[in-house]
């Protein structure tokens, strides 16, 4: 994947601008570097038109987002799949409940779990709470999995492993790392969501596929499925 190859529209929340809801298909992320990786899945998957609106992080009041969103008349008369993408951080059984109270404050089906779909007659609503199987952390356990050099990795890894981060939580320890990693790249992604974007993570590998599959469903239960394009190279920038 490049940088700009994107076959999503984002917007982040609140907008500067009323948002327009002229796709089938709606992603809500906690953050930047979620709303890259949700992207680059979607163009994996083949999904060719998705709006992904970043709220934020956690703290948002998704409940009162949504049910304005859901109030506005194109997103009656356009969207038909909705998913909500939330890290589990120390508790996932909470955030999966944050997310379902958020579409029960907007009237929106209710899935049982994680991972999973409701429809109503006009609209069918997911939430996926990352790393996924019920496990703690969040994206950056995923993608400490599918680093498209893992050699470059690992040796990032090590280093942060004797520096003053090593005893500090396994997440802020992975989040040193993923940045490691990035500076061994010729030219530096200032973050990770550019680093996703210009291919520093393998969007094939094989951590990521309950995510590709619960983008895939977005896609298929919104009526917008293609087949991807792969690159003519196949190999991502480094």
């Amino acid at each position: 994947m490049r940088l700009g190859i994107f076959t999503a529209r984002y917007t982040p929340f609140p907008a500067p601008e009323p948002t327009r809801f002229d796709t089938a298909a709606l992603a809500l992320v906690e953050g930047a570097d979620d709303l890259y990786l949700t992207a680059a899945v979607a163009e994996e998957v083949g999904v060719p038109s998705l709006l992904i609106i970043d709220m934020t992080g956690k703290d948002t009041d998704w409940g009162s987002a949504l049910r304005a969103m859901a109030r506005a008349p194109e997103f009656a008369t356009n969207v038909r799949a909705i998913a909500l993408l939330r890290d589990a951080d120390a508790n996932p059984e909470g955030a999966f409940a944050s997310c379902t109270g958020a579409l029960r404050r907007a009237d929106l089906p209710l899935p049982e779990q994680p991972g999973g779909w409701a429809a109503s007659d006009t609209l069918a609503a997911g939430v996926f709470v990352l790393p996924g199987g019920g496990a703690q952390g969040a994206l950056e356990q995923l993608l400490a999995e599918v680093p498209a050099h893992p050699s470059a990795f690992k040796e990032a890894m090590a280093f942060v492993r004797a520096s003053t981060l090593a005893s500090a939580p396994r997440s802020r320890l992975l989040k040193g790392a993923l940045q490691a990693y990035l500076a061994t790249f010729p030219k530096t992604p200032k973050n990770v969501g550019m680093g996703i974007a210009h291919g520093a993570f393998d969007i094939r590998g094989d951590a990521l596929a309950p995510l590709r599959q619960f983008v895939a469903d977005l896609g298929t239960r919104s009526g917008e499925v293609r087949q991807p394009e792969r690159p003519s190279d196949g190999s991502p920038c480094h």
